[in-house]
């Protein structure tokens, strides 16, 4: 059901995951994991692995790109958490640094640019 409704609302492409990206190869398309957004989730509970939820992603490219990766393993989810947890380290990071400059040994600013 939930596919079908993903599909109506234009998630057309089905994504692949395969060497750090992912791809739509009807699309000849291949996209590196932070060119995409997750725009929703949906997890299912496996029939046969009790325990185990098989999760379907609808994702959005950078390009305008829209489609759905089902991840039967939840490691693919996993990476999206660490590209976006490593994103958002590097952009906190020059941002808390933004007009801040080096102090020299005696505690004064060296330069301003």
């Amino acid at each position: 059901m939930a596919i079908f409704d993903l599909r109506k609302r234009g998630y057309r492409l089905d994504f692949s995951f395969t060497s750090g990206y992912l791809i739509c190869a009807h699309q000849n398309i291949k996209i590196n994991l932070s060119e995409i957004e997750i725009e929703e989730i949906y997890k299912f509970p496996s029939i046969d692995q009790p325990g185990k939820q098989y999760i379907l992603c609808a994702l959005k490219t950078n390009e305008g790109h829209r489609g759905i990766l089902y991840d039967c393993s939840d490691q693919i989810f996993k990476l999206f958490e660490i590209v976006r947890y490593e994103e958002q380290s590097s952009t906190s990071l020059r941002t808390s640094n933004r007009g801040k400059y080096p102090p020299s040994s005696s505690g004064m600013i060296l330069s301003r640019r």
